[in-house]
């Protein structure tokens, strides 16, 4: 088994949920858990990333978009 085989990743050009065996490390976002939450990695970071944003926003004073 490779190393980091026992976790979940997710293969960014298709979406695909894989073991980290199946895709090079630059190719692939993780590790996670789950199945589950492999699969919605992508979706997690935007999220998390819209939220930094905000909070960088707010810590700045600039205004928010509407």
């Amino acid at each position: 088994m490779t190393e980091g085989d026992d976790k979940f990743w997710l293969r960014v050009s298709d979406g695909k949920v894989i073991r980290a065996s199946e895709s090079k490390a630059e190719d692939r976002l993780g590790p996670y858990d789950t199945a589950e939450e492999a699969a919605n990695g992508l979706k997690a970071l935007h999220e998390r990333e819209a939220r930094l944003d905000e909070e960088d926003r707010a810590w700045s004073g600039e205004e928010q978009d509407s």
